[in-house]
C-alpha cells in the first residue's frame, strides 16, 4: 500500500474511533483530514473510475463531518430552562425512556435543542412526514476548509464577493443596512466555480465555516406540495444557527418565472425570507445575520420580483481569463512536476483552453497525469488479479507537453463564446432572452 492510502486508512481510523466516542468536534475536524486525503488519493488514482470513486470517498467524509458539525452546533445551543417555560420534546437532559443522560452511552441519549411551541420546528416534529422534511433540511448543513487563499482565476470576482459581505455586515450612520444587503445572486455557466466561490465565502463568515447547502430540487421531489415549510423550516435553522449562509443552487427550479409557469407557494414563501422580515431584530439587540446566495445557469428565466430582492448583488461567474487560468492549473499542478516552468505559461495561453472552464482544467490536468501514469507503469491496465499490483508504489515523471497535446483530444471547451456573450448581455439588460433579435 503506497504512503497516501496508508494516510486515507490512518485518516479514517481516527474518524471513526472520534465519532463512536462522540467527540463531535474533533470528529469533524478528522473527517475533513479523511476528506483531503482522498482527494490526494485521488490525484494518483491509476484510472478515471478510481478517481471518481476517491473523490465520491471524499464528499462522503465531508458530508460526516457536517453531520459532526451539526451534533456540536445542536449540543452547544441547548441551555437548562430556567425561567420556568415548559420546553418542546423530550425533557432537555433525559431520553424518551426517563433516563439520565449522563447515565446513557447510546445516540438516543443526545441532548437536543428545543424549539419554541410556536416555530414551524415543534409544529411539524411531531408529524411523521414533517419529521423527515425536518431532518432533509438538517442535511443540508456543510463545513468547509475552502479559503479565499484556495480560490483562483478569479481575483475581481472575489474583491465584489468581499465588498458585498462587507456591505451586508456594516451599517450605514442612520443604523440601517443598504438595500440587497444579505442577499447574492450567482449566475454563469456550469462548471466554474460557484459552489467553490460560496465554500470561501461560507468559512469567512465563522470560524467553524459552517452553512446550508440547498437542494430545492429534492425537496420538491419527494415533498410535493410542502415548498413553503421547507423554505420555513431552512430559514428558521439558519436564524437560530445565526450567521448563517444559505446556498441555494439552482434557484430557477422552486421560483421560475411566472411566464413559464412559476410563482406558488414555496416561491412567495422565498420571497418573504430575502425580504428578511423575520431576521430585523426586535430592535433592542442585533438581528441574526443570514446571508442567502443563489446560483443559477438560466437566469432569464428567473421571475422579475425574485431579481428585484437581489438589487445589485448580481455577480456572474465565467470562464477565466490566461492569467485566470494559469493560477487555477497551478493549483490542480501543485502535487505535479512538470518538464518545463514554462509548460506552465504554454498551456494557460493555449486557445484551446479560452473557454475551459474550472472544471474543465481540473479534467485535463487529471487526463494528462493519468496518459503519464499509463506510460510510466505498463502493467497498470494488464492485471489479471489485484494482488499482482496491490502493494506497489506507482512510477512518475514530470509531465511534457505531449502529455497535455493526449489530454486535449480528450477534454473540450464546455464555455463557447456565445454562452458567455448571452450572459453579459442579460447582465445589461435583464429583459434579454438568448435566440431573440
Amino acid at each position: 500500500m503506497n504512503e497516501i492510502l496508508k494516510q486515507v486508512m490512518s485518516c479514517r481510523e481516527k474518524a471513526e474511533a472520534l465519532h463512536a466516542g462522540k467527540k463531535w468536534a474533533e470528529a469533524a475536524s478528522a473527517y475533513e483530514s479523511l476528506a483531503k486525503a482522498w482527494i490526494a488519493a485521488a490525484g494518483v488514482a491509476t484510472s478515471a473510475s478510481a478517481r471518481s470513486e476517491r473523490l465520491a470517498e471524499s464528499d462522503k467524509a465531508l458530508e460526516q463531518a457536517g453531520k459532526c458539525n451539526a451534533k456540536v452546533l445542536k449540543s452547544s445551543a441547548v441551555a437548562s430552562p430556567s425561567d420556568g417555560s415548559k420546553r418542546v420534546g423530550r425533557d432537555w437532559n433525559r431520553n424518551e425512556e426517563g433516563e439520565s443522560c449522563e447515565s446513557k452511552d447510546d445516540e438516543d441519549c443526545e441532548i437536543d435543542a428545543e424549539w419554541p411551541e410556536d416555530s414551524l420546528h415543534a409544529q411539524l416534529a411531531e408529524d411523521p412526514v414533517g419529521a423527515t422534511l425536518i431532518a432533509q433540511i438538517d442535511g443540508f448543513l456543510r463545513t468547509t476548509s475552502v479559503t479565499w487563499d484556495d480560490v483562483g482565476g478569479q481575483d475581481d470576482l472575489v474583491k465584489d464577493l468581499k465588498k458585498i459581505l462587507a456591505q451586508s455586515v456594516m451599517r450605514r450612520p442612520d443604523g440601517s443596512r443598504p438595500d440587497g444587503a444579505g442577499k447574492v445572486l450567482m449566475i454563469g455557466p456550469p462548471g466554474t466555480g460557484k459552489t467553490f466561490l460560496v465554500s470561501a465565502l461560507a468559512n469567512s463568515i465563522s470560524g467553524a465555516g459552517t452553512f446550508f447547502d440547498v437542494s430545492l430540487s429534492g425537496v420538491r421531489g419527494h415533498y410535493q406540495g410542502m415548498e413553503e415549510k421547507a423554505i420555513g423550516l431552512l430559514y428558521e435553522s439558519a436564524r437560530f444557527k445565526a450567521p448563517s449562509l444559505v446556498f441555494i443552487d439552482e434557484v430557477d427550479c422552486i421560483s421560475p418565472s411566472r411566464e413559464n409557469g412559476g410563482g406558488g407557494a414555496g416561491f412567495g414563501a422565498l420571497l418573504a425570507e430575502l425580504d428578511g422580515i423575520k431576521t430585523k431584530g426586535d430592535g433592542k439587540s442585533e438581528p441574526p445575520f443570514v446571508l442567502t446566495v443563489a446560483a443559477t445557469n438560466v437566469p432569464w428565466s428567473l421571475d422579475v420580483a425574485l431579481l428585484s430582492r437581489f438589487g445589485g448583488h448580481i455577480v456572474l461567474v465565467g470562464a477565466a481569463d490566461a492569467e485566470g487560468r494559469k493560477q487555477i492549473l497551478a493549483k490542480q499542478l501543485r502535487r505535479y512536476q512538470l518538464a518545463t516552468p514554462v509548460l506552465l505559461d504554454w498551456l494557460s495561453a493555449d486557445e484551446r483552453t479560452a473557454g475551459f472552464s474550472g472544471r474543465d482544467l481540473q479534467n485535463l490536468v487529471a487526463n494528462a497525469v493519468q496518459s503519464m501514469q499509463e506510460e510510466m507503469n505498463p502493467g497498470i491496465s494488464t492485471w489479471k488479479s489485484i494482488d499482482e499490483i496491490k502493494g506497489q508504489v506507482q512510477k512518475e515523471r514530470p509531465l511534457t507537453q505531449e502529455d497535455f497535446e493526449q489530454a486535449f483530444k480528450i477534454v473540450k471547451a464546455s464555455i463557447s463564446p456565445k454562452d458567455m456573450n448571452d450572459f453579459r448581455l442579460w447582465m445589461d439588460n435583464h429583459a434579454y432572452r438568448p435566440g431573440q433579435k
